[in-house]
């Protein structure tokens, strides 16, 4: 793993937070679901859902995602890669027949404003039901799709402002955003690195890494094991983040604290496998669990910047006036209809009226959409 980082940022010199999340997501695709952790509440399988996010251009983000996506063609592996747009008819028939795959995209932020698609608007509920890895089934307008042994990995790449644009208040909340790893440039932008030529020596280490994804990807199916009091140290850890949001009342620390646990489970288990063991050592568990803390920081990190971004005192209160005026239960495109805002500035200002109590959201009694009420008669007059 730490041979895949070297080698994408020896060449693209970008930052290494991405080199990381992108060797961990090459890795979990060649595994083909032949790893598994057998836990009392469920089997955890190594499948990512991973996106790089940071400004264009200047960070190389789909370079460095395309590093990953070329070694695995060098590992002949093209057969696992979906169509990097799918519906939700036909991401569930592709796994229907191959249960293992990967969609690489440009763009991860189409996916996230997904729901404001009509034909999409299951997507991100069948990605939810698919990412650990169960039997699933859903009635299509063709009959019934099952997927048996779902084992689908996710990597693409995004900038902030779409990130904010198209992610809604309930991704926080619903368990969507919380099955995600998004890696933050930890460092700035190299605006000098000059661009390197391939050589015979770059050459034999894409080759000499790709032969041993390919190997991987042929590896038995086996049951992983925890060595070296391993689990202890797992345990331990969530055991102290759950307490401490149960405590703190924190639904988002708990939603936070038992996915990045599993994630945790998930790199350990890249980690050996990467090593070809079979065992989960105590460095291996100490490894992956500074990884998720690291890339639950990261989400943290966007979710402080989301609140503040493109709200300002003005808008609070524009939005928040139509919303008491023309209520109880406005809808969604009422609520852009009145306010006189495009929708991409609306929508963070209703997660702020949501999340501070001055409107409550809930679904329409008639089409199923959201509906929204004040829960006050006013807001105080104050920049948020």
């Amino acid at each position: 793993m730490g041979e895949i980082a070297d080698l994408i940022h020896d060449q693209t010199q970008s930052a290494r937070s991405y080199c990381l999340l992108t060797a961990l997501a090459t890795v979990a695709v060649a595994t083909r679901r032949s790893a598994r952790l057998r836990m009392a509440h469920g089997d955890v399988w190594p499948n990512l859902y991973a996106a790089l996010l940071g400004a264009s251009s200047v960070h190389h983000k789909s370079t460095v995602m395309g590093q990953g996506r070329d070694l695995l063609y060098r590992a002949q592996l093209a057969d696992l890669l979906i169509p990097a747009n799918p519906t939700s008819e036909g991401l569930l028939n592709r796994l229907s027949s191959k249960p293992s795959g990967v969609i690489f995209k440009d763009e991860i932020g189409t996916l996230f404003g997904s729901h404001q698609v009509k034909y999409l608007a299951m997507l991100k509920q069948d990605l939810m039901a698919l990412y650990d890895c169960r039997a699933y089934g859903r009635e299509l307008a063709r009959g019934e799709v099952r997927v048996d042994e779902p084992f689908l990995t996710i990597f693409g790449t995004t900038t902030p402002k779409k990130f904010f644009d198209t992610v809604s208040h309930s991704d926080w909340h619903d368990g969507f955003l919380v099955r995600w790893l998004i890696a933050l440039p930890d460092s700035p932008p190299d605006l000098d690195a000059i661009p390197g030529m391939m050589d015979k020596d770059l050459d034999a280490r894409h080759w000499s890494l790709a032969m041993r994804l390919g190997a991987l990807s042929r590896r038995n199916a086996t049951d992983m094991a925890f060595d070296d009091g391993a689990f202890n140290v797992w345990e331990a850890w969530r055991k102290r983040r759950l307490r401490k949001a149960y405590e703190a009342g924190d639904d988002l620390g708990l939603y936070l604290s038992e996915r990045y646990a599993t994630y945790a489970l998930k790199i350990a288990i890249l980690l050996a496998v990467a090593g070809d063991s079979t065992t989960i050592t105590l460095a291996n568990m100490q490894t992956a669990i500074t990884l998720a803390e690291h890339f639950e920081t990261c989400l943290l990190t966007l979710r402080e910047a989301r609140q503040d971004y493109g709200v300002s005192g003005s808008k609070m209160q524009r939005v928040f006036a139509q919303i008491r005026d023309n209520g109880p239960d406005v809808t969604t495109a009422n609520v852009y209809r009145f306010s006189h805002l495009p929708k991409a500035e609306v929508e963070p200002v209703l997660d702020k009226l949501l999340e501070i109590g001055a409107v409550i959201e809930k679904k329409s009694a008639k089409g199923g959409g959201k509906v929204y009420s004040a829960t006050t008669d006013r807001l105080p007059i104050k920049v948020w």
